[in-house]
C-alpha cells in the first residue's frame, strides 16, 4: 500500500465509524423520560396536564389495573389521594384534567356531546399511555374515580359508557336529577363503590346514584362517612378493601 492509499483510507474511517453507529432519532421516546415504579410523571395530553404514577411494584412481565382519577372543584390533576389508599402499590394512577368545557348557553345536547367526548378522549389516552409510554395496562381493569366534581362526572361517564369499566369509584358526589337515562344493560353486574360524608348535602345525590345504580344491577359497595360532612375518609376500610377485590379479580383473570 503506497502513501496516498493509506492517507485515504485514514480520511474515510472516522466516516465509517459513523455509517455503523445507531442512528438516534428525536422522536423515540427515551427509556430515561419513561415512567418510573414509584415515582409521579407529569405530561401534558390533548392541551392539559396528566398525572402518572405508576406503583413501587410495577414490573414488565405483567399488566397492572389502572385508576383514572378526576378532582374536585379547585383542584389539579394529582394522583394523591390514591396513592394513599393503595399504599402506592398495585395500580397505575392517572391524574385526569377536564377538557374545556362547552360555551354557554350549556344545553343538555351540548352536555351529551361534551362526555361523549370525553370517553374519546380517555381512549385515546389509554392509547398514549400503552403505545408511546410503552405501559403493560390490563384493559379489562380500568377503574373511573371522582371526588366531588369528579364524583358527578364520574357518574355521568358510567352511565353514558359503563363498557370499558371494570369499576367506578364516586365520593361525596352522585346523580343530578337532570341525568338523562341511557341504555342501562351493561350496568349490570358492575361494580361501584359511593361514599358519602354523613352531614353531606350531595347525600341525597348520593343515595339516588344508589338507587338507580342497583336497579340497573350494578354491584354497589355504599359507605356513609359517619360524622363527615363534605370531605373524604382517606383511611376507609371498605374502599380499601373494594380495590383489593378489584386486583383479586384480576389475578383471576
Amino acid at each position: 500500500m503506497n502513501r496516498t492509499q493509506c492517507n485515504i483510507n485514514l480520511l474515510l474511517f472516522p466516516a465509517l465509524l459513523l455509517l455503523c453507529a445507531p442512528i438516534s432519532r428525536a422522536d423515540e421516546p427515551n427509556d430515561i423520560n419513561l415512567p418510573q415504579p414509584g415515582k409521579e410523571f407529569p405530561f401534558n395530553f390533548d392541551g392539559h396536564k396528566i398525572v402518572l404514577f405508576l406503583p413501587q411494584d410495577y414490573n414488565d412481565m405483567n399488566t397492572a389495573p389502572v385508576i383514572f382519577f378526576y378532582h374536585g372543584q379547585g383542584g389539579h390533576s394529582n394522583v394523591d389521594f390514591f396513592r394513599h389508599v393503595t399504599d402506592s402499590k398495585g395500580f397505575i394512577i392517572v391524574g385526569m384534567s377536564y377538557a374545556d368545557e362547552p360555551e354557554a348557553p350549556l344545553t343538555m345536547g351540548r352536555h351529551t356531546n361534551y362526555i361523549r367526548g370525553e370517553v374519546r378522549r380517555l381512549g385515546k389516552l389509554k392509547l398514549y399511555l400503552k403505545r408511546d409510554l410503552r405501559l403493560k395496562i390490563n384493559d379489562r381493569k380500568l377503574i373511573i374515580t371522582g371526588i366531588s366534581k369528579g364524583g358527578w362526572f364520574v357518574n355521568e361517564l358510567l352511565e353514558y359508557k359503563p363498557r370499558p369499566w371494570a369499576g367506578a369509584v364516586i365520593i361525596g358526589a352522585g346523580r343530578m336529577t337532570t341525568a338523562t337515562d341511557f341504555d342501562t344493560k351493561y350496568l349490570k353486574d358492575k361494580p361501584v363503590y359511593i361514599g358519602v360524608g354523613e352531614k353531606d348535602p350531595n347525600r341525597t345525590a348520593a343515595e339516588r346514584a344508589r338507587g338507580f345504580l342497583r336497579k340497573a344491577g350494578a354491584w354497589v359497595t355504599y359507605e356513609i362517612y359517619e360524622g363527615l360532612g363534605h370531605a373524604v375518609k382517606p383511611d376507609s376500610a371498605v374502599l380499601r378493601q373494594w380495590l383489593k377485590d378489584r386486583i383479586k379479580t384480576t389475578e383471576a383473570d
